[in-house]
């Protein structure tokens, strides 16, 4: 007969789901002090107020930021990344392994909160990502064409919401709505992408994309 175990550690603020001795998913209170990591199961993980750093790994995980500046990255798995009311620096879905390639091949879910947030969608081998900005006033990253990174261009479904938001976008692949600003790739698209898959505070991995045309 299988024999599920709910095991919780105090000190780490973590849950184990346990299925006979095995960890299927895991439930974690970042600490807000240092990064955060989920395991290879199904997480759920939550932020603090404070600024946090965010991380998945793999496994179809569901986390939320809270308040503060969040960094929150879902990497390989169906995931669903949501901010809080903070201007969150970076809300994506996907990730990268180790050598800095992107790696992700699920159908995202990603969802800003009530401030001013960057948002990237796709940077993945596969997979179409939900984006939706939420309230503030937006800057969401959906354009890959133009990488001289050999990255796929993904198509993404984007609902921008209200605010005044900026969406860079691949013509003729992503589904908008609700967008005010949209620009294809351009220099600024690719240097926010840039910045915010390498500012994750842990790997140091050097992504560098190049531009598109930058044509409406």
């Amino acid at each position: 007969m299988r024999k599920t175990v709910l095991l919780f550690v105090a000190s780490a603020g973590l849950a184990l789901l346990l299925t006979c001795g095995v960890a299927l998913a895991a439930t974690i209170a970042c600490p807000g002090t240092t990064s955060c990591f989920g395991t290879r199961y199904a997480d759920t993980m939550t932020g603090t107020r404070g600024d946090d750093n965010m991380f998945g790994l793999a496994g179809d995980d569901t986390m939320r930021g809270r308040g503060g500046a969040d960094y929150v990255r879902g990497d390989q798995g169906a995931d669903v990344a949501r901010g809080g009311p903070g201007a969150d620096t970076t809300l994506w879905g996907g990730g990268y392994d180790n050598g800095g390639n992107f790696d992700d091949t699920s159908d995202d879910r990603v969802r800003g909160g009530g401030g001013d947030d960057t948002i990237l969608g796709g940077f993945a081998r596969s997979g179409v990502d939900h984006v939706y900005g939420g309230e503030g006033d937006d800057t969401i990253n959906a354009a890959q064409r133009g990488s001289d990174m050999g990255v796929v261009v993904t198509k993404e479904i984007v609902d921008c919401g209200p605010g005044n938001d900026t969406l860079y976008y691949d013509k003729g692949k992503d589904e908008i709505e609700n967008c005010e600003v949209m620009r294809q790739g351009t220099d600024s698209s690719a240097r926010m992408a840039a910045e915010a898959i390498n500012d994750d505070g842990v790997s140091g991995n050097a992504v560098l994309l190049s531009s598109g045309d930058g044509a409406p």
